[in-house]
């Protein structure tokens, strides 16, 4: 892998070690922010639920049922996206690692985000396939720019949960973005040799 070097600790076998992984400040932040979701989902429980006794005793109960299944999607909706981020999420880390809006042909394979600790600490990652013209095109727009240079793919479970083996010896360039002062910002950029997938990795430590 010309100008790449692959950076990994703790692995046992070729394999990540997940107990490397286990961090009791990581489930500790979990729990925590667990019951601030539970508190804030308390707040519009109560009131769908106030005001659907007020609308019910007034005779619109059918409007009533529609609030409150409005108030509890609305609820769930954000706690999924809490837990399971959608596209948009991945499109934004692309756009932070290369400082360039998404292209249109994107379209994600896999995608994983580890839980953000007390630090903020998180890692994802997310495998992109584009069109061989927009993969050629941000190649060289990437190559161009100063901002980002030759660097080395940084190991971690989330990557090799999404690419694991498959990134071996099929990565053809790597790109990193540092930024300035935040030395525990990790930006990444993997170019694969099908010449139409990318993987987007953005660690912060």
């Amino acid at each position: 892998m010309d100008g790449c070097q692959w950076v990994v600790s703790g692995k046992i076998g070729g394999m990540l070690n997940p107990l490397l992984y286990i961090d009791a400040g990581a489930v500790a932040f979990i729990l925590f922010a667990a019951l601030i979701v539970a508190a804030f989902a308390t707040i519009p429980v109560i009131l769908s639920i106030i005001i659907f006794r007020w609308l019910s005793r007034r005779g619109y109960r059918k409007i009533a049922i529609i609030v409150l299944l409005a108030f509890c999607s609305f609820i769930v909706y954000n706690i999924y996206t809490a837990v399971f981020p959608t596209d948009d999420f991945y499109y934004d880390e692309f756009r932070t690692v290369t400082l360039k809006p998404i292209p249109k042909s994107a379209v994600i394979v896999k995608k994983t985000a580890s839980y953000p600790d007390f630090h903020g600490d998180y890692t994802s990652v997310s495998l992109i396939k584009l069109s061989k013209q927009d993969y050629r095109k941000l190649l060289n727009e990437i190559k161009a720019d100063k901002r980002l240079h030759k660097g080395e793919i940084i190991g971690s479970f989330e990557l090799d949960e999404i690419a694991g083996k498959e990134l071996e010896g099929k990565v053809t360039d790597v790109f990193n973005r540092t930024i300035p002062n935040e030395s525990d910002h990790y930006l990444t950029i993997m170019f694969l040799k099908d010449a139409q997938s990318i993987v987007v990795n953005v660690s912060v430590t």
